[in-house]
């Protein structure tokens, strides 16, 4: 495997997305196939592999976020317990996929060293709750569908539908004309994981033993799983091949998706989008989200085609971020096949591009794709460069390129001279493959957290960085 600098059309780059970079290391905790959740502050780093090969254990490991690059870290792990005596936790695992709701860490599928794992029931999300630090977990109700067992999918999360109404009830009566002060009897706060929705698509189908004949199946399913009733709901089959590698996100009331592997062919350029809104008004009512196929369903996919963009891909990072109070996705980094570039390693493992080479390539670069339009004020464009000018169709599924910088041990952005052009182009994320990328409620919006994956040489990195998009 080589390593080159992702490629782009160069009419496409917006010089005025920036990414802000500050490294993340010091926390023992190398990790490629694991998953990474950010809640408060924290990173949470589960399973995976620590080195190609060695399944890391089932430990919660747990890194305080700096507040500018070169600070100590400070880090912890968590040996797995249940919220219940004598509960079940979840195995160690890769491959797997994590969300956030609230303070809860949704973990689904992976593959697991035995896949008899009598904890492993089919359809069950484990939910780690932050608060406790221990695990529980969510079946499926009874006699509901559920997805098949899998690794190498994708998954995005909403906190809808919103938790039901949980205020306390007063301990003496109150007249109506005389309602209660605001403020003196604040809601309870709701039970872990009881309102939400994960979205899961894709991956390959685990074989229920090792025994088992045949080749695994590449999946092209997608679900979502109302976790105020535990049901999983099949949602309309998106178009295309079925893959591993791709990205999913929710923005809104859209499910996007992009990339992936085929088995054969790295997938690009088009993007994938599902108005989800139904969901939301039918799953409000407190109803099993199931029962919204039979009462209205959900409409179509539809695919948004573009030729400016990222190359094809899988295994990207895909997290939203908000720039200017309008929504957009961050596409980082993943594996594809670059449309040119032979080249010499670096002594960072990273390839110079020259030349044409259809070898599998690591990408470093990040990517801006505007999910929601702008308001026009205009029919015409007067000027180019001042959003607000910009029609509908023409601010809305158009990506941007994003030029590194990076903060200093001071929390300064290090000055643009010829020195950080150099390291921005073998530097930047240090380029990794099976790396792992999430966005905290709390975080700014437009910031989110990158951490792990493997090197140009085989090592398995133990560092990340604090990403933050910005114009």
């Amino acid at each position: 495997m080589s390593f080159a600098r992702g490629w782009y059309d160069p009419a496409s780059w917006n010089p005025q997305i920036k990414a802000t970079l500050t490294m993340v290391a010091g926390a023992p905790f190398p990790r490629v196939g694991h998953s990474l959740a950010v809640v408060k502050g924290r990173a949470y780093i589960f399973g995976g592999e620590r080195n190609p090969g060695q399944l890391a254990n089932n430990d919660m490991n747990v890194v305080f976020l700096p507040a500018y690059e070169g600070q100590e870290v400070d880090y912890t792990s968590i040996p797995a317990r249940s919220l219940e005596s004598g509960g079940a936790i979840p195995a160690a695992r890769k491959g797997h996929v994590a969300v956030v709701i609230g303070d809860a860490i949704l973990i689904f599928g992976g593959e697991l060293s035995d896949p008899n794992t009598e904890t492993e029931k089919e359809g069950r999300v484990w939910i780690f709750d932050t608060s406790s630090n221990a695990w529980t977990y969510l079946d499926p109700a009874p006699e509901t569908p559920y997805p098949a067992a899998r690794h190498g999918h994708a998954a995005a999360s909403s906190e809808l539908p919103e938790p039901r109404d949980t205020a306390a009830k007063p301990d003496r009566d109150i007249l109506p004309q005389q309602p209660p002060e605001a403020g003196e009897f604040p809601p309870e706060p709701a039970d872990i994981a009881s309102w939400g929705t994960l979205f899961i698509y894709g991956g390959m189908a685990l074989k229920k033993n090792a025994d088992e004949e045949g080749k695994s199946e590449l999946l092209n399913d997608a679900w979502a799983f109302d976790l105020r009733t535990k049901t999983w709901y099949p949602m309309p089959p998106p178009p295309g091949p079925a893959r591993t590698g791709a990205s999913l996100v929710c923005v809104g009331n859209t499910v996007w998706r992009f990339g992936g592997f085929d088995g054969q062919s790295y997938i690009g350029d088009v993007v994938d989008k599902l108005d989800v809104s139904g969901l939301w008004s039918f799953g409000s009512r407190g109803s099993a989200l199931g029962e919204l196929a039979f009462a209205s369903g959900l409409g179509e996919w539809e695919s948004s085609p573009y030729v400016a963009g990222p190359i094809a891909r899988a295994d990207a990072g895909a997290v939203e971020v908000v720039l200017g109070g309008r929504g957009y996705v961050a596409l980082v980094g993943g594996q594809g096949r670059g449309s040119k570039g032979k080249g010499k390693e670096t002594a960072e493992g990273q390839t110079e591009a020259s030349g044409e080479d259809d070898s599998t390539r690591v990408f470093d670069d990040i990517w801006t794709f505007r999910v929601q339009p702008l308001r026009a004020r205009s029919t015409q464009v007067k000027n180019p460069d001042d959003e607000q000018q910009l029609a509908p169709e023409l601010a809305e599924n158009s990506w941007s390129h994003a030029e590194y910088q990076h903060i200093d041990n001071e929390g300064d952005v290090k000055k643009d001279d010829e020195s950080i052009e150099v390291m921005n182009q073998f530097r930047s994320l240090r380029r990794r493959a099976g790396f792992a990328a999430a966005k905290g409620s709390e975080i700014e919006g437009s910031s989110f957290v990158v951490w792990g994956g493997v090197d140009g040489r085989g090592a398995v990195r133990s560092d990340g960085y604090m990403v933050t998009i910005e114009t």
